[in-house]
């Protein structure tokens, strides 16, 4: 099954479990999520479901693999309206996570976190 498919059924997935009260988040790498994008303008965003979009930031400053797509990751979350957040600093974590899914609700959007390298532990 290509990758565009499989992602297109996890933001389905989201979609159903937003319209049932839950809080759905995905986590996707951000070429996943240049993949993704019919999915969420059709789904998230014409649906106004607010969806945690929690994204690797591959390519970001000082990461030596993926410029290309690092380079493509923001101007396409604006294009599509999403707001986005990029996470750099581990003690930020709890409150940018809790901050994001507010903005989501009162939205009836996704919101996006981009997770860089140094969040995640794995800059070397």
């Amino acid at each position: 099954m290509c990758r565009y498919v499989v992602k297109k059924k996890v933001l389905g997935i989201c979609a159903g479990a937003r319209l049932v009260g839950k809080k759905p988040a995905i986590i996707m790498q951000n070429a996943g999520l240049l993949n993704s994008c019919n999915a969420i303008v059709t789904t998230a965003i014409q649906l106004e479901l607010s969806i945690l979009l929690i994204v690797y930031y591959a390519g970001d400053i000082g990461d030596r693999g993926f410029a290309r797509v690092g380079t493509a990751t923001v101007p396409v979350l604006e294009a599509l309206g999403v707001r986005h957040y990029v996470l750099r600093n581990a003690d930020e974590i709890d409150w940018t996570f809790k901050n994001a899914w507010i903005l989501a609700e009162d939205s009836s959007r996704p919101v996006a976190v981009l997770l860089t390298k140094d969040v995640l532990g794995t800059r070397s």
